[in-house]
């Protein structure tokens, strides 16, 4: 059996000779793509009007950069469209194509008001393998919101493979390239409680595994005050892992004895109006602040260090001038654990 040959973008959407240098780098560093993806890429070549084009049915991206785009545009009044875009003829829509791959170019070429696009006709391309185009093109070109790599992957495991198969999550994973756990993550995000997945789509930088850890959290209260310390960036990834497995830890240790002190407590605050803001458990709130104290005294720890080494080098005045700062910290903290300062703690 001859061996499969890998595709690469360059044999997909091939540029015409005498590629810039910065044009050549871009497109070595596009990884292959297996020739499994998409099967027998039979097309033919021609220039399509670019108001007989429409948008892929199962374009995963649902927003474009208004600034890149029209960035591409000016590029594109200038030197042409020197790649071509890739489309299939419009099952539902004579006398129209629907695009396979290039939209961001097909966008950009009508801000740039070109009349036609060059572009490669799929001689034989269903919905499955449309969809697949989609997002490997927006996998390798440009990052997808999480949420969008979320409900792409979700589809294509409705999806069957070119052999008929469905797919599963690890041979899913294996067709991107990516270890399962990244496609589960993702996946997760799709089952998390709305609260959590409004946060990933204010700030898609957040962490897939926050968002994840963030909907496993069953106490609404917990779970929102939790949410407000990661949108306020007071928590990081690891402190998020270390105060769920603190609290956990806690929770089995203490299971018996936690079902007697629930239920005091509730006889106690029985028809105590809600808090407006939501109120973490105690457990919770423990391990928060204990994490940030964590945090704060490396940070402390750290700042005696760079003192007692820079000591020895100082003169008297210098010397005298962090012995000042020292003192006012030492009466800061005095005055917090008298209950004196701003939050202090009393003793009473």
């Amino acid at each position: 059996m001859a061996k499969k040959k890998d595709l690469s973008l360059d044999d997909l959407f091939p540029l015409t000779e005498g590629r810039t240098a910065t044009e050549r780098a871009i497109a070595s560093a596009f990884p292959p793509v297996e020739e499994a993806v998409f099967g027998d890429l039979g097309y033919r070549y021609s220039q399509i009007a670019s108001d007989q084009i429409i948008p892929n049915p199962f374009q995963p991206r649902r927003r474009f950069d208004r600034q890149k785009l029209q960035e591409l545009a000016d590029s594109l009044r200038i030197d042409g469209m020197l790649e071509p875009i890739l489309v299939r003829v419009s099952p539902t829509q004579p006398g129209m194509y629907e695009l396979a791959a290039g939209e961001r170019r097909w966008r950009a070429a009508r801000l740039a008001d070109l009349p036609t696009c060059p572009a490669k006709i799929l001689d034989h391309c269903p919905d499955s393998k449309m969809r697949r185009i989609a997002l490997l093109e927006n996998l390798q070109r440009e990052d997808l919101a999480p949420l969008e790599l979320a409900e792409t992957y979700q589809a294509l495991l409705q999806e069957t493979d070119e052999e008929g198969q469905k797919y599963t999550i690890r041979s899913l994973a294996a067709l991107l390239h990516k270890d399962r756990g990244h496609v589960d993550d993702h996946l997760a995000l799709l089952r998390v409680p709305p609260d959590a997945r409004a946060l990933i789509e204010e700030d898609p930088d957040i962490p897939v595994r926050i968002i994840r850890e963030l909907g496993n959290i069953s106490d609404e209260n917990d779970r929102a005050y939790l949410i407000n310390e990661v949108r306020e960036r007071n928590l990081k990834t690891a402190d998020l892992l270390a105060i769920l497995q603190q609290v956990r830890t806690k929770e089995r240790a203490n299971k018996a004895r936690a079902s007697k002190v629930l239920e005091q407590s509730e006889e106690t605050e029985a028809g105590v109006p809600a808090s407006a803001s939501a109120q973490p458990s105690p457990a919770l709130a423990r391990a928060v602040l204990e994490q940030k104290l964590k945090r704060y005294h490396t940070g402390v720890a750290k700042t005696v260090s760079y003192l007692a080494k820079d000591l020895a080098t100082m003169n008297n005045e210098q010397r005298t001038l962090v012995r000042q700062y020292a003192m006012t910290w030492i009466t800061e903290l005095q005055r917090l654990l008298e209950g004196d300062g701003p939050g202090g703690v009393s003793n009473s």
